[in-house]
């Protein structure tokens, strides 16, 4: 019953969600704890919303403390596969799996993943790192509890929501629900 409260508010909260973001610079996120461990980090900033079909940057603090960002990967010649989820969503937590088949077969091309976990509430950092450890997730988790990346995606509500992003910065593809480790797999290989 916990569970289908917390889902049905997030159905409320994402409802009330509007797609129209600030646009402008880097904002640094001084609203949420910064703290960050392995691959778990909390939103540090985030770029204007999504233009064009061009990807809005994302900015996080590694585990050592250093900057890094979706930007930068593609600078990087890396192609992105970038992942809204929720720990309280069941296919979110259904597509973890081929996410971390992906992200362990795909690196050594060149494909980079990113999770955006769209989690709030007073114990998100706890819900994160229980799947980030539960599923043995090898990819960078940025968590967003206000929605601005996601928003900045034209986020609708409905998780999980993936987009494959091109070493141009060019959003090419869009997952809308849950996808399979094949999906992901067939798309980047057509960006390599």
């Amino acid at each position: 019953m916990k569970y289908l409260s917390l889902f049905l508010l997030a159905g409320i909260l994402f409802a009330g969600c509007s797609s129209s973001a600030d646009s402008g610079p880097v904002v640094p996120n001084t609203d949420i704890d910064p703290k960050f461990e392995n691959n778990i980090s909390t939103l540090f900033g985030h770029g204007s919303k999504n233009v064009n079909n061009k990807a809005s940057d994302i900015i996080w603090k590694d585990s050592l403390g250093r900057l890094d960002s979706l930007s930068g990967a593609t600078k990087n010649g890396e192609i992105v596969l970038l992942n809204f989820w929720a720990t309280w969503c069941t296919p979110c937590n259904d597509e973890l799996p081929d996410l971390k088949e992906v992200a362990d077969s795909m690196t050594q091309f060149g494909v980079r993943v990113i999770g955006v976990s769209v989690d709030y509430g007073s114990n998100i950092w706890d819900f994160v790192k229980f799947d980030v450890d539960k599923f043995k997730l090898p990819y960078q988790i940025v968590i967003d509890p206000k929605y601005t990346t996601y928003q900045n995606y034209g986020g609708d509500g409905s998780i999980p929501r993936s987009y494959i992003i091109d070493r141009n910065g060019n959003i090419r593809f869009v997952f809308v629900g849950q996808g399979t480790k094949a999906d992901f797999i067939d798309r980047l290989w057509e960006l390599l």
